[in-house]
């Protein structure tokens, strides 16, 4: 997984408003990163529950996709697709 640093990326890009000294922003860099990295082992934790349940092929078939927000979820299967087609993506 490739690293994220969204503080040093706020830091060194923002304004020099910024006091803190190089070893508070390594300090704060650091922590933020272990939390990342925590809260997205809970996310793929959470996850694979759900794609156990959608791999059972008595009730499902690899066509069935699932969404879920905090207030509900959904299973939909999709009857007809396309390709991935990337021609209007902007640069």
């Amino acid at each position: 997984m490739k690293t994220i640093n969204l503080l040093s990326d706020f830091f060194n890009h923002s304004s020099d408003a910024s006091n803190l000294e190089a070893t508070d922003q390594e300090i704060l860099e650091k922590n933020f990163q272990e939390w990342f990295e925590e809260n997205m082992q809970d996310f793929e934790f959470a996850s694979r529950f759900l794609m156990c349940h959608l791999g059972n092929p008595k009730k499902y078939c690899p066509h069935h996709t699932a969404i879920v927000t905090n207030t509900r979820a959904e299973v939909m299967q999709g009857q007809e697709s396309t390709a991935y087609i990337e021609d209007y993506i902007a640069d």
